[in-house]
Formats: structure tokens, sequence, C-alpha cells
């Protein structure tokens, strides 16, 4: 039995994925917003990884969907700031950063590649795709 929410929110299923990835990856953003007061400052549940080394910010950036702004922002206010600019830059399995799949749609206005390139220019600008000829 969990003592807390928090706990559960930790656990994985087979795939390594958590509850909040789910929730992130399958764009139900009254799902993530009834988590985020249970989620835990730590580490551990912001920087865990599925078996195909996805956190939940890949998840939420290679989805686009009218909530996907809303969950990437609402996640990023309740993350600390020391692991927000950690968790953005961390690679998955393939080398891929969160920034880089929300760049691929950064056109979109209120998409995430549109949040992430307010709150990490940089690093969106370093991520873009290039250019076909």
């Amino acid at each position: 039995m969990y003592n807390n929410f928090s706990e559960l929110l930790k656990e994985k299923n087979n795939d390594g994925w958590t509850p909040v990835m789910l929730a992130a990856r399958y764009q139900t953003y009254p799902s993530i917003k009834a988590m985020i007061p249970f989620i835990p400052k730590d580490p551990s549940l912001w920087q865990n990884a599925s078996n195909k080394g996805l956190h939940v910010l890949h998840c939420i950036c290679q989805n686009e969907n009218e909530d996907a702004h809303l969950s990437l922002t609402d996640l990023l206010e309740a993350m600390p700031e020391h692991i927000r600019g950690k968790i953005v830059n961390t690679p998955n399995k393939d080398g891929k950063k969160a920034a880089y799949y929300s760049s691929l749609k950064a056109n979109q206005k209120n998409g995430t590649g549109a949040v992430l390139a307010k709150l990490f220019p940089s690093d969106a600008e370093a991520t873009k795709p290039a250019e076909s000829k």
C-alpha cells in the first residue's frame, strides 16, 4: 500500500513509464493538472526515464495538440529551476532532447516549441532542424 499519492507517481510500468509520463504522452491535460499538486520536488520523478530514455518533457514535446503547451507550461512551473535546466538538455537514447522535438513544430503559435523557445531561447535555436534546400 502507498503512504501517499506522491509515491504512486514514481511507479513505472513495464516500459518504464510513470503516470505523469503517460498523461504527458497522451495529452490528458486535466490529469496532469490534477497531479501537479502531488508531484514532489524530488528530482528522481522529473528525471525518471522510460526504457527508451524518454522523460516527461520528451513525452509532451513529441505530441502537439491544444493542451500540449498548457501541460508543458504547468509542468515547467512546478519543476524546481535547477532540474528544469538540466532536464531540458537531457537527451533520450537516440540523442534527442525535448527541444529537438518541440522545434519540429515551433511554427505553431501555442505549441510546445513556442513555450521552450520563450524559456530557453539558446536551446531552441541550437536544435532547430536544418532547412531543406
